[in-house]
This record gives structure tokens, C-alpha cells and sequence, in this order.
């Protein structure tokens, strides 16, 4: 082998940063394997802020939050591989990673950790305007963030944005910051999906309309995007033909679904979970795969920077034990099961033993006074009430497990 490590860091984002510097703080030898020339992943084209208020009590941007753990992860001699690609690791930890410079070679790893992040399902835009080609000005968000904002690119003159979750507020935005005339936003759901606070920062103050329960029905232009058709839905989520309006555009911002970048997890074959299409984990992070581990939006998608941070320190801590033979699974296992109103649960396991472990959790749609319930049996262990729950907000309960022997239900119902 050419290298040998205690950790080995598969990305170094926001996640990957965060679990090194926890696995350093433990005195194990780690490695960052980043594929781009730099660290900092995503976090480099986000340049507006909130990131940073809970875990450095501070209004940061994405790279100054990135630079926060950089700065902190060099006095901790991390060694770090930019314009690194990981092809492939091995259940025994032995990973292939290829580099312009140095080619091809392998690390061997007493722990992982795959903080590869996430993906946009680009078929979807296809799928979604029911065509097989499309005239140039049609971008992902993420596609039309890094144009802006890390390649200095104006992408148009006119633009519309299909997709009402916080990444789209926010370029609708930064277009406006551009020079561009936002038309409008539309969201094919009864109502948006992003915060009300970006919602008020983001299209209220710069007088952009936000229509929902609206669908892009087609487009005009066959080379260059002239303008897109749009038009409110049904009952039954079909277009009112009759109400159909012309907006014209030359640049559509589409908000595509995010998913787990899982292409490693499937090589190594992992217990995968149906909804988060991201790796099963138990509370320390850990796979199906002993001494693999997994966090970040590699697990699965995330919301907020911060809370990617705080999960990849318990992956980069446990993974360091890990490899100091310090930390092993227990073989009584607690599976937690996501019931009623909630649409999914991270750990899907959790270990044995009087403890507390945190789980989080996301709703399936928008509710309003519900109580959230956790049930081992018949009984109660953890409840919260909570005034309004939103789907793009993940949340957190943390757990007493002292006595539990059974499996944990999670379910919502109305609150009193």
C-alpha cells in the first residue's frame, strides 16, 4: 500500500471537514480525499449567509465557514489530496483513488468515513417538461449557483424559477443581484417549500411573485429558451388549460430533486435505506459495513451546513475510536421505525445500553400543532409538541434508552 491511516476522509465538504477534525481531536492519523482542487465542496459557491449561527455563533458565508474548519483542520496536521477521486473502497478499507499527479494508488484505512455528499437528478427537468431536448438557458440550481457564483458567469436577461425551496429563493435573489428580472417563481405544491423567512428576504423585498400550485405546462424556443407556458393546477394536479398564461424568459431555473451521491455505497454494497436512498447507520454513523461509516447528504440530504457539521463529528469521533480499537458496535440492536406523519428517521438503528442517542427526523408535508410521539410498544418514551413542522426542516429528539428494550415508533398526531 502507498498510504496508511487510521481515518480516511472520502470528501471535504462541509461534512468531510467537520468528521476530520473530530477524528484529529482523538490523535488518529487522517486523511481528506477530495476530489476538487480545494476543500470546502458546495460550501465555495454559496456565498450568502446564515451558515455558522449555531455552530460558530456567527453569520458566516459558505466559504468563511469552510475556512473556519480549514484553518482549525491544518493545526491538526490533517494530511489532504485535492483532485483526488475515489473509484472504489473496499469492505476491508482499502481504497483506490485516482490523481492527475500522483495516478492511480490505494490507501489503507483502519476506519472510513464517505462524506461524498449529494447529486440532482437531472432526468427529472426532462421528465417534468415532457421533453427529451432542451434549448439552452435551462439550469439546475445547483448548476446555475456554481455558474454564478464560482465560474462569474451572467446566465440571462429574463428568468423564471421552477421550485420554491430555500436554494431557489436564494438565487431568485442573487439573479436579481445580476442584473436579471426575476418573472416569477412557481411551485407546483398548495404552498412553498422554503422558510417564510427567506420567502420575505428573498422574493418579498425585491417584489418577485411567488405562484403556487402552479406547473410549467411547456416552453418556446427550440435553440435559445424564448419563454415558458405556466398554469395553475386542479384537484386532481392537471393543468387548467383555460387559465394557461406566456411568461417570457430566457434563462428557467429548475429545482431538482437532491439524492445522496450513494455510487460507493452501492459497490460496497450497503444496507440502504428506501427513502433517504442513503446508507442505514446506527447512532455513531456507522454502516452495515464494520468500520465504515457515513454522514453528511451522503447519508441524507440536509438542510442547514450547521447541522451537517455537528453529524459528521459523532462519524469522524467514532470512526477514530474505531481504529484505536477503542469503539465496537453492540450486538443488541433498537431499530427505529419512522410511523405516521413522518416520512423518515436517521439512525435507522441504534445500539444497546443506557444511553441517550438523537434521532432526526422530517415530515412528511407541512402540520401544525402536532405532537410528536415515540413509542417503544404501547408506551410513550419521548414526546414534543411542536406549533408548526415543516418538511424542508429536519428535526431532532434526543432519546432516553435507559430500560428500552423494544423497537422505537416515531408518529405524529394531533396536539391538544
Amino acid at each position: 500500500m502507498n498510504y496508511e491511516y487510521d481515518v480516511a476522509i472520502v470528501g471535504g465538504g462541509a461534512a468531510g471537514l467537520a468528521a476530520a477534525l473530530a477524528a484529529a481531536d482523538q490523535g488518529a492519523k487522517t486523511l481528506i480525499l477530495e476530489k476538487n482542487a480545494s476543500l470546502g465542496g458546495v460550501l465555495n459557491q454559496c456565498i450568502h449567509n446564515g451558515f455558522g449561527l449555531r455552530y460558530f455563533k456567527e453569520d458566516l458565508t459558505g466559504p468563511e465557514y469552510a475556512a473556519r474548519f480549514i484553518e482549525q483542520i491544518e493545526k491538526k496536521s490533517v494530511d489532504i489530496i485535492t483532485q483526488a477521486t475515489v473509484s472504489n473502497v473496499s469492505k476491508d478499507k482499502i481504497l483506490t483513488v485516482i490523481n492527475p499527479v500522483k495516478g492511480e494508488f490505494q490507501v489503507k484505512a483502519k476506519a472510513v468515513v464517505l462524506c461524498a455528499g449529494c447529486k440532482e437528478k437531472l432526468d427529472d427537468l426532462e421528465k417534468s417538461l415532457g421533453q427529451s431536448s432542451l434549448p439552452q438557458g435551462i439550469y439546475t440550481l445547483m448548476q446555475a449557483q456554481r455558474l454564478i457564483n464560482a465560474e462569474y458567469k451572467k446566465l440571462g436577461q429574463k428568468a423564471v424559477i421552477f421550485g420554491s425551496d430555500n436554494l431557489a429563493l436564494i438565487l431568485a435573489r442573487q439573479m436579481t443581484y445580476e442584473g436579471a428580472l426575476v418573472q416569477c417563481v412557481c411551485e407546483k405544491e398548495p404552498c412553498a417549500k422554503g422558510l417564510k423567512s427567506n420567502i420575505a428576504r428573498c422574493l418579498d423585498d425585491y417584489g418577485i411573485p411567488l405562484y403556487v400550485n402552479t406547473a410549467i405546462t411547456k416552453l418556446r424556443g427550440k435553440d435559445k429558451l424564448e419563454g415558458v407556458y405556466i398554469a395553475p393546477l386542479d384537484g386532481k394536479k392537471r393543468p387548467v388549460a383555460a387559465q394557461e398564461k406566456f411568461v417570457e424568459c430566457d434563462t428557467l431555473l429548475f429545482s431538482s430533486q437532491f439524492v445522496p451521491d450513494s455510487d460507493l455505497a452501492v459497490k460496497l454494497k450497503l444496507k440502504m435505506d428506501r427513502i433517504t436512498l442513503g446508507p442505514v447507520v446506527d447512532e455513531t454513523k456507522q454502516t452495515s459495513v464494520e468500520g465504515i461509516f457515513a454522514t453528511g447528504s451522503f447519508l441524507h440530504i440536509h438542510d442547514l451546513a450547521d447541522d451537517v457539521s455537528f453529524e459528521a463529528q459523532t462519524a469522524g469521533k467514532y470512526a477514530a475510536l474505531y481504529a484505536q480499537g477503542q469503539y465496537r458496535a453492540d450486538d443488541k440492536k433498537i431499530r427505529v421505525i419512522a410511523g405516521g406523519g413522518i416520512i423518515y428517521a436517521v439512525p435507522q438503528i441504534i445500539n444497546g445500553g443506557d444511553k441517550k442517542a438523537v434521532v432526526c427526523f422530517r415530515t412528511e408535508q407541512r402540520h401544525r400543532n402536532k405532537r410528536f410521539n415515540v413509542f417503544c410498544g404501547e408506551d410513550i418514551i419521548f414526546a414534543k409538541r411542536y406549533p408548526v413542522l415543516l418538511p424542508c426542516r429536519l428535526e431532532q429528539a434526543e432519546i432516553n434508552l435507559k430500560g428500552i428494550e423494544g423497537d422505537l415508533v416515531l408518529s405524529l398526531e394531533e396536539s391538544e
